[in-house]
């Protein structure tokens, strides 16, 4: 499925990854830093030029605090989905 993934870093430093899918609900999580996140990223084995993009726009949301930093879409299978800690509905701390 298709994502649009934005990222915002919080007031107490903690990533805000969400992620918006066609006729889906809206899946977000918290990481606790982008090196966090990258982990994620890595272990949900995406495709090279995928994940560049995604850690590239984690590091770009820590520079600029408060700000949603956007990723073009991106193909996630659900399982990838849950293993970036993405949810709907809640957000979990990763």
């Amino acid at each position: 499925m298709l994502y649009r993934l934005a990222f915002q870093m919080t007031g107490d430093g903690y990533l805000r990854v969400t992620g918006v899918a066609r006729d889906s609900s809206a899946v977000s999580a918290l990481h606790l830093n982008d090196k966090v996140f990258g982990a994620t990223v890595r272990a949900a084995q995406m495709a090279p030029f995928q994940t560049l993009r995604l850690l590239e726009a984690a590091r770009e949301a820590g520079k600029q605090p408060g700000v949603d930093v956007c990723c073009e879409a991106v193909e996630l299978t659900p399982e990838q989905v849950e293993t970036m800690c993405l949810q709907a509905g809640r957000v979990k701390i990763a």
